[in-house]
């Protein structure tokens, strides 16, 4: 009988299971690397994000600030240019918001009541979320937004207030109030910065107390009635 010496038998079992695995594996591996990374053309096809837009604990240990690492390692969806992935793991447009105005003169206002503007011509609007039929904003994305309205009043009586309100549904969020000390045009416009929900609905409104049905608001796309909404934080 020959003598087996164990350690050498471990030794071979050991290179023979290792040589085994990589006629298994090392295929595998390389058809991986070439369909992530496109060996042919030397082009990655994942999308690739700095560890600082990631902020998560424990992240990338052995990577600085300046690495790349895959963005399907921390949350779904594609970067590109007009979006980015928060540290937070959510998913978020460079630049999401709306500017509208008013294109055509709109009369005959009720006095003491506010009305809503009929904004129907769109400069822009990122995220597609201003439906000009109705003339309203529906928030997208719960957060901070800076909301703009500016009402440009014609036809005024003397001694009159006239307004400008941002409306959340029925509910005043932000407005302006102007006195007119002579009988011409006036311009009333305010601002803020408010936290909103998804699905709320914005709308610009107008105000007078002339005492007459006859006040308008003028239309054009530049000095005159518009509303502007720009998410800025979450």
């Amino acid at each position: 009988m020959i003598p087996i010496d164990e350690a050498k038998a471990t030794e071979i079992a050991r290179r023979e299971i290792e040589a085994a695995l990589k006629k298994i594996a090392l295929p595998t591996i390389i058809e991986k690397l070439k369909r992530e990374h496109n060996l042919e053309t030397g082009q990655h096809s994942i999308p690739y994000e700095r560890t600082t837009n990631k902020d998560i604990p424990g992240g990338y240990p052995s990577l600085d600030e300046s690495a790349l690492v895959p963005t399907d390692d921390l949350g779904e969806g594609v970067a590109d240019v007009t979006k980015f992935l928060r540290g937070d793991r959510e998913w978020m447009p460079i630049f999401l918001g709306a500017r509208v105005y008013l294109s055509a003169d709109q009369l005959n206002f009720t006095s003491g009541a506010w009305t809503t503007i009929q904004l129907n011509t769109e400069d822009y609007d990122i995220g597609a979320n201003f439906d000009v039929s109705l003339y309203k904003f529906i928030v997208p994305v719960t957060g901070y937004y800076d909301i703009m309205g500016q009402v440009f009043w014609g036809s005024v009586i003397a001694d009159k207030r006239y307004g400008a309100g941002v409306f959340k549904g029925v509910t005043h969020i932000a407005g302006g109030l102007t006195h007119a000390s002579h009988a011409d045009n006036i311009t009333v416009s305010c601002r803020d910065i408010i936290y909103l929900t998804a699905g709320d609905e914005l709308y610009l409104k107008g105000y007078n107390d002339s005492g007459v049905n006859t006040c308008g608001v003028i239309s054009g796309p530049y000095c005159s009635t518009f509303l502007t909404v720009r998410l800025i934080n979450i």
